[in-house]
């Protein structure tokens, strides 16, 4: 990857990006996630960028799967776009990219960011639950996420309750019953440190 900076410009299926800030603390090693804004008309996206063409195409085809199976939007980040040759337009170099909606972190926090603001535990309770409704509903369409973590996962609080989103397909899979398997254990586990945490 290109050395990325605050400020530098991309092009992403030909429009035009500024970098804002690395978003994630760059958890992830195979993609560098940045905050970007659209140069034309000031919107904010998360722009994932990375070499590796195998990581990139997985999850683009999981992203195309989603929308095309009726993953319900709220489940997780949409994506707006993909470029199999966006641009470092002060390098030159090139790099896939994958361009989603942006979740902003006034609204939408981490799971271990949102349960360490001090959650009742029936809010708590609740979370579990819908996370691994979300993770079930993924698992009857065919796809293991892979990645199950935290950082992973994007809580906010609505007039309904609790949403809360799932993020980072890179390491998702199709019809991999071992995977869905190791996803239902992270899950558990993940189920089990949400209701206890503070306790």
């Amino acid at each position: 990857m290109p050395n990325l900076k605050k400020g530098d410009k991309i092009l992403i299926c030909g429009e035009e990006y500024q970098l804002i800030k690395p978003l994630y603390a760059l958890k992830g090693f195979q993609f560098r996630t940045w905050l970007v804004k659209n140069i034309l008309n000031g919107r904010e996206y998360v722009a994932k960028m990375t070499l590796d063409p195998d990581r990139a195409l997985n999850e683009l085809r999981t992203y195309i799967y989603l929308k095309t199976k009726g993953y319900p939007e709220r489940y997780y980040a949409e994506m707006v776009a993909f470029d199999h040759k966006a641009l470092h337009i002060k390098s030159g170099d090139t790099f896939y990219s994958i361009l989603l909606k942006y979740l902003p972190e006034e609204r939408f926090q981490s799971l271990d960011e949102y349960l360490r603001r001090g959650v009742d535990r029936k809010t708590r309770k609740r979370l579990a639950d819908k996370l691994k409704r979300r993770v079930n509903k993924l698992h009857e369409l065919g796809i293991s996420h892979g990645d199950i973590r935290d950082a992973n996962i994007m809580v906010r609080e609505t007039k309904r309750g609790v949403g809360l989103r799932l993020i980072d397909f890179g390491l998702s899979k199709f019809n991999d019953e071992r995977e869905k398997q190791k996803d239902k254990e992270r899950v558990e586990a993940l189920a089990k440190k949400i209701i206890n945490f503070g306790a």
